[in-house]
């Protein structure tokens, strides 16, 4: 492959180009116009410097030369000011579309494969990489101009001298030659070392989530930073090899420069008549690209960041794409049509019965390292409308895994989900999700009251008195005043926000576990009863054997598999 063409593909697999060309609304015709516009307008100003320093003896021209350089600035500064505007704006644009559509398509994947993506990958790529995009913008544009001003200011040396183009493109030639293949390994190391970053950016999530733990233990403390060493280390050596790549083939291009003008006025004259004129105007030239020149070149590092984060986005809205098997909607310009936040009907609200057949999930790790593996199953498992299910068993047992796989948040690998005897078709499992609301052992509490309807906020006083946290919150028609609260007043607060869903079914893991005694006994002895005279059905994972009298039944988890229940595992 020649270096034309090599260079040529590089080009067109660059992360930015392929980024720009897929997302910008903005007509690249009328935007290399405009660039080319003020590019031409700069050479201009040039041309018009040169020729009137040599008519400088003819006093009659320069109110003429003067004109013309005023009229050329103005050109310069309109096109500079547009081309800049546009491409700032399009760029916001753009990233805020992208991120809405990585946003849209994440709420279509299941949440196995997200949990197995990681949050590190996904804050990277909706926050981190398009932060890089948004501030290289300018840079990039810069570049782009500086390269079309080069690209004339060589123009104009091909008129003034034949012998200093033909030189001048012969040299550039070559030292482009060489610097593309020193180039070209970098933008996979850039790749690399955003891997890398993610790796970090994990184990730190790692030290702030278990920070409490931490504070605790110096050994593990010591044991985190550690880890994080390593892996900085590593990510600062890889992307510092990078950076002097970058640095050597900057060194190489500005003494390639360097050169050039040493062939302009000691070559150039042995091979043209006009010594005086010709490099007086050819090295005029050179010397007014030198800026632009040193401009260009310092950017290639902020390009290639660039096209890595580019690269990365769309990576990663491929891959989340690959995920849901969904095609998001979007409209003329690649916005994603956002659905509003109205109340979803499930077709399967009146639902009588809900049954696992011989049901088995499997989990097996990304790693491939059978010790994270696990399973549960195979499980038989019937849910009446209207009862309260107690499930019972020891950690590890799989009850939260169950939990996952009756709501429809995990896959069955084996086995049957029906629904009022019909198998659930997997075209109708997020219809199927709907019926449920939850609190997990994990949940998330959120501060604003989000897919509640109107009607049900007006019952969040007499809750917030019911779950006895007056005085501690306070809600303002939207948003809850804090959510810094202790873990029981939290699993109130999102119970509250369960509740007032008003799905059929409600699924507590573990819920009672970190409230005080006297509250305990009211919510099995009250509260659960007020939820079920509304018609919800309630499962809820307990170990509070003092009351399973509020219960219908009673199931045992143990070792993955449904056991019939045992009193005397509580008396043990």
């Amino acid at each position: 492959m020649d270096t034309g063409s090599a260079a040529a593909d590089l080009v067109a697999s660059n992360g930015l180009i392929k980024f720009l060309r897929r997302e910008a609304t903005l007509s690249p015709r009328r935007a290399l116009t405009v660039a080319a516009v003020a590019g031409l307008s700069n050479a201009m100003i040039l041309a018009i410097i040169n020729t009137a320093a040599e008519h400088a003896e003819q006093s009659e021209s320069r109110p003429l030369y003067a004109v013309f350089f005023a009229a050329a600035m103005l050109l310069y500064v309109v096109a500079q000011r547009w081309i800049l505007t546009q491409a700032a704006e399009q760029v916001e644009a753009m990233i805020h579309r992208v991120r809405m559509r990585i946003v849209s398509q994440l709420q279509y994947c299941e949440l196995l494969d997200v949990e197995q993506l990681g949050r590190a990958v996904i804050y990277s790529g909706i926050a981190r990489h398009m932060q890089t995009l948004s501030q290289s913008a300018s840079t990039v544009t810069i570049a782009v101009q500086m390269a079309i001003l080069i690209l004339f200011t060589t123009l104009y040396i091909a008129w003034i001298s034949l012998t200093s183009f033909i030189a001048l493109v012969a040299f550039m030639a070559v030292a482009l030659t060489v610097y593309w293949k020193k180039s070209y390994s970098v933008r996979t190391d850039l790749r690399g070392t955003l891997e890398m970053d993610n790796d970090v950016y994990t184990t730190i999530d790692d030290l702030l989530d278990g920070f409490k733990e931490a504070k605790l233990s110096r050994s593990k403390a010591r044991a985190i930073i550690q880890r994080i060493e390593e892996i900085s280390e590593r990510a600062s050596e890889m992307r510092g090899n990078t950076q002097i790549l970058l640095a050597k083939n900057f060194v190489f291009s500005q003494t390639a420069f360097y050169l050039l003008l040493g062939t302009m006025v000691f070559v150039v004259p042995i091979l043209t008549s006009g010594y005086s004129d010709v490099v007086q105007k050819s090295t005029t030239a050179v010397l007014f690209i030198i800026g632009p020149i040193s401009g260009l070149i310092g950017s290639i590092p902020i390009f290639e960041n660039a096209s890595a984060a580019a690269e990365a986005i769309m990576d990663l809205e491929k891959h989340l794409k690959k995920l849901s098997g969904i095609e998001i909607e979007t409209d003329e310009e690649g916005r994603p049509i956002t659905e509003t936040g109205e109340r979803f009907s499930s077709r399967y609200a009146g639902f009588k019965t809900i049954e696992l057949r011989k049901a088995v999930f499997r989990y097996d790790p990304p790693n491939g390292d059978p010790t994270d593996s696990f399973s549960i199953g195979p499980i038989d498992l019937s849910i009446t409308r209207g009862e309260v299910l107690f499930i019972t068993g020891g950690n590890g047992s799989g009850k939260s895994t169950l939990l996952r796989v009756l709501t429809g948040l995990y896959p069955l690998h084996e086995g049957q989900l029906l629904i009022d005897g019909k198998q659930l078709p997997e075209a109708n499992l997020q219809d199927y999700r709907e019926i449920f609301s939850a609190v997990f052992g994990d949940f998330h509490l959120f501060s604003e009251l989000y897919g509640i309807p109107d009607e049900a906020r007006e019952e969040v006083h007499d809750w917030i008195h019911t779950l006895e946290i007056l005085g501690k919150v306070k809600f303002d028609g939207r948003k809850f005043s804090t959510v810094d609260l202790s873990t029981g007043q939290r699993k109130r607060l999102a119970l509250l926000a369960a509740a007032l869903e008003k799905r059929p079914i409600l699924v507590l893991d573990e819920w009672a576990a970190d409230q005080d005694p006297m509250f305990r006994r009211k919510f099995y002895r009250e509260i659960l009863g007020m939820l079920r005279s509304g018609g919800t059905t309630i499962i809820a994972v307990t170990h509070d054997n003092r009351f399973f009298d509020a219960a219908d039944r009673q199931m045992h988890m143990e070792d993955g598999m449904m056991a019939a229940y045992d009193p005397e595992f509580f008396h043990d």
